[in-house]
């Protein structure tokens, strides 16, 4: 959905969709300025008191008329220090609600239980690493194509990422962003669901705030937040756990990109990052979910990353040392003969390139999951593009 991102009050406005809608006296056109997320609620225009916006589902047909409003950062898009409106594609691959499945660039896949409260390297280059922490989660799954047919899955998810970088060239500076799942509200947002340190300083980021550190930009939406720095950008989502019986109640989604030939002078590791510049697609072990029953997944993403799962463990959210880290190691001067290039790729609408992403969605084919008293079906991993807003 088209425009920049600004409004008088960033309150959560219903009508239905390409109409103009207005709540305390001030309106916009949907197709004109605002960011949007949408959700079942039915024909009429009307907001319904009790009721969680925002949770990024996808339209299904004509019923998703009830729009909310992502709060703004500011003109076209623009964050603190970003002198252009070039941002992410605003098609955000995405899958809802299960545990961790890895999708990596060229069309390689697997699946990461990973252990409970341990931290992992996601991605590991010069001056920047990446790093998430899985928690064990139990919550049901309901199978589309056996009425009544229920499957209780032990499995897990991502509850925070971590971001350390050195910034500033020769300053050297140290900049710190983590984002919290924890810190996640009842509608899916909070005000302190990223806290940081830039250099000295410390810094908490909520709902339509934005940072600049250095050359690390950070912008926050209403449920999720870009981070960029260099040639990477990256996503963080946050999500409810549907249909949760024990375990965290909000998860994490994350999805990367590369350009301008960061893989190749980067060289990335971490469960991730070597998949940016390897020789060839990385496929690995995936969990086969049953029909119905109970089921724990064991998944480790054995056969797609080099050694196992373990050797990316990491002692802290802001650690950088394991077996392959290259957090300390100089960028590359020459390519690598015989790597893929991330960038070489067919390009997407802003000339980068979707090079990896990495869902707690991954829904097996036929699952569907309940929630909001509305049954939505789902399909597979990927997913396109969702009709939602730019997150």
């Amino acid at each position: 959905m088209g425009g920049g991102e600004h409004s008088d009050n960033g309150f959560i406005l219903a009508g239905p969709r390409r109409e103009r809608v207005v709540q305390g006296g001030k309106g916009f056109s949907a197709d004109g300025i605002g960011t949007f997320a949408s959700f079942y609620r039915g024909p009429e225009a009307t907001e319904l008191p009790g009721f969680n916006f925002c949770d990024g589902a996808p339209l299904t047909g004509d019923e998703r008329l009830e729009l909310c409003y992502f709060p703004a950062i500011g003109g076209d898009r623009s964050v603190e220090g970003r002198g252009d409106s070039d941002s992410a594609s605003p098609c955000v691959e995405g899958d809802f609600a299960r545990d961790p499945h890895l999708s990596f660039p060229f069309g390689g896949r697997a699946d990461l239980r990973g252990r409970d409260g341990q931290y992992y390297c996601f991605l590991s280059a010069p001056r920047l690493a990446i790093n998430i922490k899985t928690e064990d989660a139990t919550f049901r799954l309901h199978n589309l194509y056996d009425e009544g047919g229920t499957l209780v899955v032990d499995g897990s998810f991502l509850t925070e990422v971590h971001f350390v970088a050195r910034v500033g060239g020769r300053k050297n500076k140290l900049c710190l962003a983590s984002f919290w799942a924890s810190e996640l509200n009842e509608y899916n947002t909070g005000f302190n669901m990223i806290t940081g340190k830039c250099g000295g300083g410390d810094f908490f980021l909520g709902i339509g705030a934005s940072k600049r550190c250095e050359e690390m930009l950070i912008a926050v939406r209403f449920s999720s937040a870009e981070f960029t720095i260099g040639d990477w950008t990256v996503v963080v989502r946050g999500n409810w756990v549907y249909e949760r019986i024990s375990g965290p109640a909000h998860r994490l989604d994350i999805s990367l990109r590369a350009r301008g030939g960061v893989a190749a002078r980067h060289l990335p590791h971490g469960i991730i990052g070597q998949a940016f510049a390897s020789a060839e697609p990385r496929h690995g072990r995936v969990d086969e979910y049953p029909a119905s029953g109970t089921f724990r997944t064991s998944a480790m993403a054995e056969g797609a990353i080099d050694g196992n799962a373990a050797m990316y463990e990491l002692a802290g959210p802001h650690a950088t040392a394991f077996a392959f880290s290259r957090f300390e190691a100089a960028e590359a001067t020459e390519e690598q003969p015989g790597l893929l290039a991330a960038d070489g790729e067919a390009a997407s609408t802003d000339g980068a390139v979707e090079a990896s992403h990495l869902s707690m969605g991954g829904l097996r084919e036929g699952w569907i999951e309940k929630h909001s008293n509305k049954e939505e079906a789902t399909g597979g991993t990927g997913g396109g593009c969702s009709d939602v807003g730019v997150f």
